[in-house]
């Protein structure tokens, strides 16, 4: 493998280092013969039915910044060669070529690796299992001129599952005075601001001997763990990036990261609910990230905007390519969960098999003016549908003209 462009230092801004990315272009790799894809500096939501290829664009990105081995990323079968390249906001161009196909672990050793810290990655592997912790670690800071190899190897399993322990120890040691330096204690602040962002009744309380985190719920005490996996799932995402940039960026606030987090299957564990609240509260979180995100919701997609969303299908020769959605300025705002399911993430249908049939039978039953069987047909309908469905009485009434 060999990188198409030398990557190249970059300063942007007061010093800071800055990196987004603005086109990629993807061919023959994994499922993906050849895919151009266009990002906003915000947030992208990547979607689509299975195996259309949403988890390969991540893993495409994180490959290039790669630094260990990596299972995934393989080449076309029957191409000579894939490749990927991509179009920074510095202007850049980088990308590299993968020659090969035969499943295993590849070593990356060649990569932009150099930028790993600008890529904070999550994979669909994360748990959210009871850590009880019985002792505190220390956590110190990278020292810049060896942070690639941490950052870099994250981008094969995502961010490592020590959040809690990250948390309570700058929780503790921001009781004593000069343990925290200013950029510690302000993205303590943010991290203990998330806790209540997501839930307006919940705000941290304390840590107790036991490295136990305790809320309240309004006047009530209640222990972190005892709380659904799905806030827990919530808070170890928003946790987690602000633990890595305090980790990979000391001499800045969390809050003014302007890099990429890319996050695999941001809806697992969530309710629809939480689904579309931890969008929310992730931009409003981290106002100048790059989010790339991939989602199976209509719930995440229902509350995004029409620049925000990346739809994806395959054709009839298995060729993936971005769905034409012609969406006005508010999205799928408009568009029913039903719509949202058939329309951009592919389903044929979002009834259940006997469902259909016993509507298919009732309706041509109709048709052929079977009042008997349409009768028969309306009956198991009417046990199916939920008591607030409009077709009941409709149905009802166009019944109602027919004779027998």
């Amino acid at each position: 493998m060999e990188n198409l462009i030398l990557p190249q230092t970059y300063i942007l801004g007061d010093g800071e280092k800055s990196m987004k990315i603005e086109k990629m272009t993807i061919d023959n790799i994994n499922g993906i013969k050849h895919l151009d894809l266009n990002f906003n500096e915000g947030l992208n939501l990547i979607c689509g039915e299975n195996g259309v290829g949403k988890t390969t664009v991540l893993k495409a990105i994180a490959y290039q910044f790669l630094y260990g081995q990596d299972s995934f990323i393989k080449k076309h079968y029957g191409a000579e060669n894939g490749c990927v390249k991509l179009c920074l906001n510095t202007g850049e161009y980088i990308g590299y070529i993968v020659t090969d196909f035969v499943p295993g672990y590849i070593n990356r050793y060649d990569g932009d690796y150099e930028r790993g810290n600008n890529v904070i990655y999550f994979s669909s592997s994360r748990f959210i299992n009871y850590e009880k912790i019985d002792a505190l670690h220390t956590f110190k800071n990278i020292n810049i001129d060896n942070s690639n190899t941490h950052s870099s190897q994250l981008l094969v399993s995502g961010v490592d599952n020590n959040i809690k322990n990250w948390f309570i120890n700058q929780y503790i040691f921001s009781k004593v005075e000069y343990s925290l330096d200013k950029y510690q204690q302000n993205n303590l602040d943010l991290s203990i601001n998330v806790f209540n962002l997501l839930d307006k009744n919940l705000t941290v309380f304390t840590v107790k001997s036991d490295y136990e985190i305790m809320l309240k719920n309004k006047e009530n005490e209640i222990y972190f763990e005892m709380l659904s996996d799905g806030y827990k799932s919530c808070i170890y995402i928003l946790l987690g990036i602000i633990k890595e940039i305090e980790y990979r960026f000391p001499d800045i606030n969390a809050v003014e990261f302007d890099n990429i987090i890319m996050i695999d299957e941001i809806d697992m564990h969530l309710h629809p609910q939480w689904q579309a609240k931890l969008v929310k509260v992730l931009k409003e979180t981290f106002p100048k990230a790059q989010i790339i995100a991939t989602t199976h919701s209509p719930s995440v997609l229902q509350n995004a905007k029409a620049e925000e969303i990346i739809p994806l299908y395959k054709d009839e020769n298995g060729d993936v390519h971005i769905k034409e959605l012609h969406l006005g300025e508010y999205g799928l705002q408009g568009w029913t969960l039903e719509e949202i399911m058939k329309d951009v993430m592919g389903m044929e249908s979002t009834t259940s098999d006997l469902y259909a049939k016993i509507m298919h039978e009732f309706d041509q039953a109709m048709k052929e003016d079977n009042v008997k069987v349409a009768k028969e047909k309306y009956e198991l309908l009417n046990k199916m549908w939920h008591p607030n469905n409009v077709l009941r009485q409709l149905l009802k009434i166009q019944m109602a003209g027919m004779e027998e």
